[in-house]
């Protein structure tokens, strides 16, 4: 398996989880960067509705009724020897599950200011 993989071929792939149980779709990877300045991904966000979350206005009614929430997959525990099919090699109820903050940055309303 090759050491690099192109995050766009990522985003938005479904990935299901040791038992072909579908986990969601990815939603978000977190990286930073090393020594020598190379990025170094730390783990996946992973979500039923996947990166549906990224865009401001679905995002925003998702949490809304509190269905923003992604679950936290390690770097480690995916397999993305096809990375148009990532897949966990763990069970999706072994992962950590993170409800997404209320509001993305940059949504925020600045006082005074009108929205339209």
């Amino acid at each position: 398996m090759s050491d690099e993989v192109q995050a766009e071929l990522l985003v938005g792939r479904t990935v299901h989880d040791a038992d072909g149980n579908r986990i969601g779709r990815v939603a978000d990877i977190v990286a930073h960067r090393d020594e020598e300045d190379a990025l170094v991904v730390k783990e996946y966000l992973v979500g039923p509705r996947g990166w549906l979350h990224r865009f401001a206005v679905h995002g925003l009614g998702l949490r809304l009724r509190r269905l923003a929430w992604v679950y936290r997959v390690p770097w480690d525990l995916m397999d993305l020897q096809d990375p148009r099919r990532p897949r966990a090699t763990c069970r999706r109820d072994e992962l950590k599950i993170e409800d997404l903050p209320p509001r993305k940055r940059g949504l925020a309303r600045r006082p005074g200011r009108r929205l339209a």
